[in-house]
């Protein structure tokens, strides 16, 4: 269109400001050239002669187009004084930018995104005659871009190439005519939806479709509603429920399940979910379940638990698991317990395992806690458990009484007294009675039995140590026996072993060993046995 000389489409150009040279002036920007250096070809202003604090330049083409999107090319090295610019299109060849009603803003370049590029591609998808470029410097004006002058700005543009088709046709290379159901064939420049309206009232959609009550367009086709309040119908354009959505549906369209809901009608409550929401079309519980219930639905109880709440355990059951609503134990109690639940002993029996039985109890049953016989015990018996005798009674049954026990008391099985008798009573169940003859004859026995005894262990002890010294005796006159024949052959031994040392020293030699052999030794034998004579016939 407007980048095309030869088509005569670029229409006027005009700006508010005076060009830097005079040839470079507001047209040069339509002027089909895009060579950013060679100002010449620009639309150039004077920056550095005037002090600008808002500028526009704008182009009014020969007619109506239905425009795509825009090139603009801005002057290399000087793109910072475009920072903050804006562009718009308008139908009135009197606009001036920014104001009026028929322009309309189709970009702005933000300050504070750093320094404007020199090229830029922008979409418009518009029908439109007119384009405007437009900037300013208002007070306080801040930009990222550090090259900025924030006191003043220009124009300087290189080109601007308007790009698009006739005001009924679109895609691209002009090749499609907008359809005859889109208000006066007006249509989308890229994909020919008909973004102005349609030809027949009754039509929705960017299509033109018309849809029944109770319908709406999506995509080219009419679909169901979604659950609107009372069967209303919905917007046929957007699907929406004006009248609100039916009970446990949501959404825009009332398609979906609220929370806590799910399946194809959002009839069916999430289970006991630990986060109270479930997967909307099946009803998973995603996050997992509160205590006690199972996976994945979390609708029913864990095996071992049931009621509502499933907080409460199953019974002793025989099999473990119970009834999950009403805790009953399908397969029967674990011995002792009661039937259906299994939760308390049967009559009879107590505690925790309901092993123990109840004792002699009045009406033959306890409490199955702590096994107390509530109405009593029966006769001869002691509460409050009733399992064994009242004091002074004894057997399994408690019908004997205890004989003549101090403080009265004696084992309540076998009727023995563990802490004695009374006086003149004896026997382990203190009931032999005694006289005082009888008991004097019976200490006079117990006295005489204790001097035997004592007697006969001095005897033991006077006869033991006699045979001790009778055995050494015997043995003491043995070893003098043993040592009498051995100073015999000593005796002779030392006259021979003179005889032979008087051979070897001859007669004139006196040596020191026959004075050795001689008295002394003889002397000490004889005080030895005369000694051991007289020692052994005094004690035999």
């Amino acid at each position: 269109m407007a980048h095309t000389p030869n088509q005569n489409l670029q229409g006027i150009a005009s700006w508010n400001v005076a060009p830097h040279e005079s040839s470079w002036t507001a047209d040069k920007a339509v002027d089909g050239n895009t060579n950013q250096t060679y100002l010449p070809t620009c639309a150039i202003a004077a920056f550095n002669i005037n002090v600008y604090k808002s500028v526009w330049w704008k182009v009014w083409l020969t007619r109506k187009f239905n425009i795509a999107y825009l090139e603009i090319y801005l002057r290399s090295g000087t793109t910072s004084r475009a920072t903050g610019f804006s562009l718009y299109t308008y139908e009135d060849v009197s606009y001036n930018p920014p104001f009026g009603d028929t322009g309309s803003l189709v970009y702005r370049h933000d300050p504070m995104s750093g320094c404007p590029v020199s090229i830029y591609n922008i979409t418009v998808n518009k029908l439109a005659q007119g384009i405007a470029f437009f900037n300013e410097r208002p007070d306080g004006f801040t930009s990222s871009c550090l090259s900025v002058d924030i006191l003043k700005t220009t124009i300087d543009i290189c080109e601007v190439r308007v790009m698009g088709c006739d005001q009924n046709r679109y895609h691209f290379g002009c090749t499609d005519a907008c359809s005859d159901k889109c208000k006066n064939r007006h249509c989308d420049a890229f994909n020919g939806s008909c973004i102005y309206g349609c030809f027949d009232p009754n039509a929705v959609s960017l299509d033109c479709i018309v849809c029944d009550n109770g319908t709406y367009a999506l995509n080219g086709r009419c679909v169901q509603c979604g659950h609107c309040k009372h069967d209303t119908p919905c917007d046929k354009g957007t699907g929406r429920c004006l009248s609100g959505c039916e009970e446990n549906w949501t959404g825009d369209l009332c398609k979906e399940c609220v929370d806590g809901f799910y399946d194809k009608d959002c009839s069916r409550k999430c289970g006991n979910c630990l986060e109270g929401v479930c997967d909307k079309t099946n009803g998973t519980c995603m996050s997992g379940c509160s205590a006690n219930w199972q996976k994945p639905l979390c609708q029913k109880c864990i095996d071992g638990f049931y009621d509502q709440n499933c907080s409460t355990k199953c019974g002793e059951c025989q099999s473990e698991f119970c009834d999950k609503e009403n805790g009953s134990c399908l397969n029967g109690c674990k011995t002792n317990w009661k039937e259906p639940l299994c939760q308390e002993c049967i009559d009879g029996f107590y505690d925790q395992n309901c092993s123990t039985m109840c004792g002699e109890c009045r009406e033959g049953f306890c409490d199955k806690k702590n096994g107390n016989c509530l109405n009593g015990c029966k006769t001869n018996w002691k509460e409050p458990l009733c399992q064994e005798c009242a004091n002074g009674l004894y057997d399994e049954s408690c019908n004997l009484q205890c004989g003549n026990c101090i403080q009265g008391i004696c084992d309540k099985k076998k009727g023995t007294c563990t802490k004695g008798c009374l006086q003149d009573w004896q026997g382990p169940m203190c009931n032999v009675y005694t006289t005082r003859e009888s008991r004097t004859g019976e200490e006079f026995s117990k006295t005489s039995l204790v001097v035997i005894s004592v007697i006969s262990t001095l005897l033991g002890v006077i006869l033991l140590s006699a045979l001790t010294i009778v055995i050494y005796l015997k043995r003491t006159r043995c070893l003098q026996q043993n040592a009498r024949e051995h100073s015999n052959t000593d005796h002779l031994s030392s006259k021979d072993t003179e005889e032979k040392y008087d051979e070897l020293t001859g007669g004139k030699e006196d040596h020191h060993y026959t004075s050795i052999n001689s008295t002394n030794r003889e002397s000490v034998y004889q005080e030895i046995h005369t000694y051991g004579n007289s020692e052994f016939n005094e004690v035999i």
